[in-house]
Order: structure tokens, then C-alpha cells, then sequence
């Protein structure tokens, strides 16, 4: 998850310029085939899945955020995140990931 919200800001600054705008989002808990995996069983209620997509569907529709990139929201509410402030976790992360695609 840490790397998700890094990955999202290093993608955001990378491609601004083309007008792509990145972000992560937690859209929340439900019970899916990893968290049964884990061992727990939390929450199987079609409200708990329309729940889990509010957040994705409004970062992609909400005109109001058109602009908003590199930012992390927890469900649909725009959230501080503290790994998107240490810079150099993040260029470690993005060359990771570049040295693969060689």
C-alpha cells in the first residue's frame, strides 16, 4: 500500500505535463478473495462493495478534481499521506521499478 501512494506521486509529477493526473485511493473494506486468504471474513454486503467504489468512481468523475493529482484519498475524502513527503524513498522506489522494464 506504501508503494501504491509513492508509485502515484512519482507517476503524477512524471506525466503532469501530458495532463494525466494520478492519485491512490483506499476505497475501503470489504471482503474480497485476499482478505479471505488472510483469514478474515469482514464485510460481504453489496452495500460494503458500492461503498468500496464510491471513492474510484468519484476521483474519475468529479469534475471538482479534474485537477488534483498525486494526492491520496481515503475513500472520497482527500487524506494527508506521510509516505508522499520522503522524496528519496520514492526516486528508490521509481528506479525499482524502472530496472525492471530493462
Amino acid at each position: 500500500k506504501e508503494a501504491n501512494r509513492l508509485q502515484s506521486v512519482a507517476m503524477a509529477e512524471a506525466w503532469k505535463d501530458k495532463g494525466i493526473n494520478v492519485n491512490s485511493v483506499h476505497p475501503g473494506v470489504a471482503t474480497s478473495n485476499v482478505s479471505l486468504g488472510l483469514g478474515y471474513d469482514l464485510d460481504r454486503s453489496d452495500e460494503a462493495a458500492r461503498a468500496c467504489a464510491e471513492g474510484p468512481v468519484r476521483l474519475a468523475s468529479d469534475e471538482t478534481l479534474a485537477s488534483v493529482s498525486g494526492q491520496y484519498f481515503s475513500s472520497t475524502t482527500q487524506s494527508k499521506c506521510e509516505f508522499a513527503k520522503d522524496r528519496q524513498k520514492i526516486r528508490d522506489l521509481m528506479q525499482l521499478l524502472e530496472s525492471y522494464h530493462k
